[in-house]
C-alpha cells in the first residue's frame, strides 16, 4: 500500500467495491445456469454481469488517470504484476460475461472434448 501513498488520487474507491461486492450475490447464479431455472430468476446473473463490466470500466479510467506515474514510477517487476493481474481479471469477467449465453456456456463448460 505504500506505493499507492504517491497517488492522494488512487485511493480507496467505495462506489467501485460496492459495486463488485452486490456483484458477487447475483454471479453465484451463473454457476447454476444448467438447473432449468425459471425465466425471471435469468436476470440476477446478466445484471451480475453487467455490474462486474461496470466495475472492470471504473478500474479501468482510475488506472488509466494514473497510467503515465505508474510507468515512471512503479519498477518494471510491478508494472508486469500488475498488468497480469488485471488481464486474468479481464479474461475471468469476459469468460463470465460469455457464460450468461447457452451456446458460449455449453462450449466452455463442455466436458466431453
Amino acid at each position: 500500500m505504500d506505493k499507492f501513498s504517491e497517488f492522494p488520487s488512487f485511493s480507496y474507491d467505495s462506489k467501485l467495491f460496492k459495486t463488485f461486492f452486490i456483484a458477487c450475490i447475483p454471479a453465484y447464479f451463473l454457476s447454476i445456469l444448467w438447473a432449468k431455472l425459471p425465466w425471471y430468476v435469468l436476470i440476477l446473473p446478466v445484471a451480475a454481469v453487467l455490474l462486474q463490466l461496470w466495475g472492470l470500466s471504473m478500474m479501468v479510467k482510475k488506472v488509466l488517470t494514473h497510467l503515465g506515474h505508474i510507468k515512471t514510477i512503479w519498477p518494471k517487476a510491478v508494472r508486469w504484476l500488475l498488468g497480469l493481474a488485471f488481464f486474468a481479471l479481464v479474461i475471468k469477467l469476459l469468460l463470465q460475461a460469455g457464460s450468461v449465453f447457452p451456446e458460449i456456456s455449453n462450449w466452455l463448460l463442455d466436458s466431453d472434448r
